[in-house]
């Protein structure tokens, strides 16, 4: 029975520091944070994928360059804001604006006009 216990020790030591190197240096997840990585990747993935359409929405509009300029115009605070309020980031079949979308559709078109 003596003997058991050090090899006992050693294998819960042994699990736990291959469980702290697993997380810490493999990059292994657990379940939640595995379906959180995957959402941030799916949205960042959509927002990439609908940027060229916002872009194309806003240059389309007759009334571009004096929306754009008045955007440009208000603090970077409130520029995502005027963009959703000029109706560019909602995309066809949205009910409503996406943030990440409007950032990355002024950036592109600020981009665009530099």
């Amino acid at each position: 029975m003596e003997q058991l216990k050090p090899m006992a020790l050693g294998a819960v030591g042994g699990a736990i520091l291959m469980s702290i190197i697993g997380f810490a240096g493999f990059g292994w997840h657990t379940a939640g944070g595995a379906n959180t990585l995957a959402e941030d990747r799916s949205e960042a993935a959509v927002t990439e994928a609908l940027t060229p359409v916002c872009v194309a929405q806003a240059q389309s509009d007759p009334e571009f360059e004096t929306k754009f300029a008045a955007i440009n115009e208000e603090s970077s605070y409130r520029q995502r804001s005027a963009l959703a309020d000029a109706g560019w980031v909602t995309v066809p079949g949205a009910s409503s604006s996406n943030r990440d979308l409007a950032e990355a559709c002024l950036e592109a078109l600020q981009d665009n006009a530099s």
